[in-house]
């Protein structure tokens, strides 16, 4: 009897485990997309506060660091795909895909281009937040 009840407890955990990955998937893949349709696709200049709802403090820093304009900001065009110019396709979001690592691969229309960007994200006491950006080739996005 107790190795049933063993047995049942293990099998509770797991299914629970399975339950609270899956849930931790969804939450930084909705975080992700809310993220590119409000700052990164549609957004004006962001604002501290509107990055302080999706990222971390050190990436904040990494995007401030980045951006070379004379009027202070976040360089979330590194997070584009950096062209200037295109059709008059809709910016949008097509894809949002959970990875390994607490990673998600968004992918998306910039000025009827296609472009794809995976953010790494961290658990923080606010919930789950980018700390890092990558391309899907691996490199940073800090490195273009």
């Amino acid at each position: 009897m107790n190795r049933l009840l063993h047995t049942a407890a293990i099998g509770t955990l797991f299914a629970l485990c399975a339950y609270a990955s899956d849930s931790s998937d969804r939450e930084i893949e909705q975080t992700a997309c809310r993220f590119y349709e409000t700052v990164v696709l549609f957004g004006s200049e962001p604002n501290s506060a509107a990055i302080a709802g999706f990222c971390t403090k050190g990436f904040m820093k990494q995007l401030a660091d980045a951006n070379d304009m004379d009027c202070g900001g976040y360089a979330v065009w590194l997070l584009r795909t950096g062209y200037q110019d295109g059709d008059d396709t809709p910016d949008k979001v097509t894809d949002v895909t959970a990875g390994n690592d607490n990673t998600v691969l968004v992918k998306y229309r910039d000025m009827g281009h296609h472009g794809a960007t995976i953010l790494r994200f961290a658990k923080t006491p606010d919930g789950w937040k980018i700390d890092g950006a990558f391309r899907p080739e691996g490199s940073s996005v800090f490195d273009l």
